[in-house]
């Protein structure tokens, strides 16, 4: 079960947020149902917005700045609380808050299938004109959450999830150092997780650019590469007592302050180094300078080993051959018979391939002889084929010429014989059109002649 509070002002925004309205009208897609179960001392029909502005106006006299104390009660994941028990925890957490008598207002909710409340109340007491302080609100609710499960037979939530979450201030505080929040608690936690001791932390988290240093107000702090401070048990999810118990190995005064630690986390960003770097700097290189002489000796060492054992060999091979028996005559014979019977087999084998690769070798004359021959055969026969085709494309070719010259001497003569035909067409209409010409003037009689005319008559 959740419950969780907190105290705020600006209660026309949040009857807004609570109905779904307004800037907050987008949340109606996710909101199922929205019901307001209770809003007492108002009538009906009064806004919600109106009513939680009412609470906010009344602290008008007084020296409270935040005037509402808005809660959320909801089941854990796949479970249901009836109405009843809504508004008996409702009514438990108003008692342990002191809040009897104050105004409130009641909306659940409904998300996804589930349930959940809000109630709003009123913190200002109009009969003594003053809030009510709300010591330790957050823990009377993680409290009552605990008790309630026991009591309607709920899944327990675990309480190292709500340690493990970082503050506002340390959320803030990552950000305006260009961190996410998740990846620094991630990077701890893994550093806690894997860690035993306190020595193991703190090397693990100076692999990871963090320092442990010693708190003003707690006993522990980490501080970022930029400057942040971050509380241990937070970002491990741990209990106070525990981180204790993990760092009891370390001595805390050996731990550099807070103050100290951020200077150092500023040296190593300008690539300073600080004495107690450099003292853990020439540390390692004597310790690899140690490991490296060691590691020579030991290479030395089996070095010497292997030529020892290798001399061992050789002697031990000379010793052998300098024991062993010398062959006896017989055994030479046979040694010598059998060495002779090998070069004769060598000779036998030699000479049978000389004469198999001769073999092969007059044969493929015979055979390229017989292709010669074969070839010289075929040839006059081809060279016969070649010019029969080679005659008749001839003939055919020439053919084709004699047409194409008749065609053409045609084709000059038609031409010849039609411009002398025009010719003549052409001379005996002006001849024609000359008489008609003539043939007019003559019946004009002389009136109409000109000296041309006359000087042609005299002619004729």
């Amino acid at each position: 079960m959740i419950v969780k509070g907190n105290i705020r002002t600006n209660g026309s925004s949040l009857g807004s947020y609570l109905l779904s309205e307004g800037r907050f009208e987008k949340n109606k897609d996710k909101n199922e149902r929205i019901e307001v179960w209770e809003a007492n001392g108002y009538k009906q029909g009064d806004r919600l917005q109106d009513i939680l502005a009412d609470f906010e106006h009344s602290s008008t006299g007084t020296q409270c700045e935040k005037p509402l104390f808005h809660v959320q009660i909801r089941a854990g994941k796949d479970e249901q609380l009836t109405r009843d028990q809504f508004l008996e925890s409702v009514n438990r957490l108003e008692e342990k808050l002191e809040l009897t008598g104050h105004e409130r207002v009641i909306v659940a909710h409904t998300l996804e299938g589930q349930e959940h409340l809000h109630v709003v109340w009123n913190r200002i007491d109009h009969e003594q004109e003053k809030a009510a302080e709300l010591h330790y609100y957050k823990h009377k609710c993680t409290d009552l959450a605990r008790e309630l499960e026991k009591e309607f037979g709920l899944r327990e939530l675990s309480a190292q999830k709500q340690q493990s979450k970082l503050s506002r201030d340390e959320e803030q505080q990552a950000i305006r150092h260009d961190q996410k929040p998740q990846e620094v608690k991630a990077a701890v936690r893994e550093c806690w997780e894997q860690s035993d001791s306190g020595k193991a932390f703190v090397t693990a988290l100076d692999e990871r650019g963090y320092l442990l240093a010693a708190g003003d107000r707690r006993d522990y702090v980490i501080v970022d590469e930029s400057g942040g401070t971050y509380s241990p048990a937070r970002l491990t999810g741990s209990k106070a007592a525990e981180v204790r118990k993990r760092l009891s190995d370390i001595d805390r005064e050996a731990l550099p302050s807070v103050a100290e630690a951020k200077e150092m986390q500023d040296d190593r960003a300008h690539g300073i180094k600080t004495a107690r770097e450099q003292a853990q700097w020439e540390e390692a290189l004597a310790k690899a300078a140690i490991e490296k002489a060691e590691q020579e000796a030991q290479a030395k060492r089996l070095a010497e080993r292997e030529e020892k054992y290798r001399q061992e060999e050789l002697a031990k091979q000379r010793r052998e051959r300098k024991a062993a028996k010398l062959y006896s005559k017989a055994d030479m014979v046979s040694v010598q018979n059998d060495a002779q019977w090998f070069f004769k087999e060598k000779n036998r084998l030699k000479e049978q391939a000389q004469k198999e690769q001769a073999k092969q070798e007059e044969q493929a004359k015979k055979y390229q002889a017989k292709q010669d021959k074969e070839q010289d055969n075929q040839q006059p026969e081809k060279q016969q084929e070649e010019q029969e085709v080679s005659g008749s494309r001839r003939d055919f070719w020439q053919k084709m010429q004699s047409v194409r010259d008749a065609r053409e001497e045609a084709r000059e003569t038609k031409n010849a014989n039609t411009e002398q035909t025009a010719t003549q067409q052409r001379k005996a209409a002006r001849e024609a059109l000359r008489e008609q010409s003539d043939q007019q003037r003559g019946r004009q009689g002389g009136a109409g002649r000109t000296r041309d005319d006359e000087e042609r008559e005299r002619e004729r």
